[in-house]
């Protein structure tokens, strides 16, 4: 390109939309994370695999899905 030239470019970024929940609901045992949901009335257990970490939050990558209810301080039961 010669001095004074220019050129048009254009980033393309993927929209990626992410399981996030608050620190405080992952529970870390014997090196096992791991959250808890209602199911039934009752809490259940579920192992799951983290992500990267934004502030307060944490991605889930495994062992939760959308839209169920979790325990949000399970330290405080």
């Amino acid at each position: 390109m010669r001095p004074g030239g220019f050129v048009r470019g254009e980033i393309a970024t993927a929209s990626v939309k992410a399981l996030m929940v608050p620190r405080s609901t992952i529970v870390m045992f014997a090196g096992v994370e791991k959250i808890f949901v209602f199911k039934d009335g009752k809490a259940d257990e579920r192992r799951v695999t983290t992500g990267p970490v934004k502030g307060n939050e944490v991605e889930i990558l495994k062992g939760v899905k959308a839209g169920e209810q979790l325990i949000i301080e399970p330290g405080q039961m």
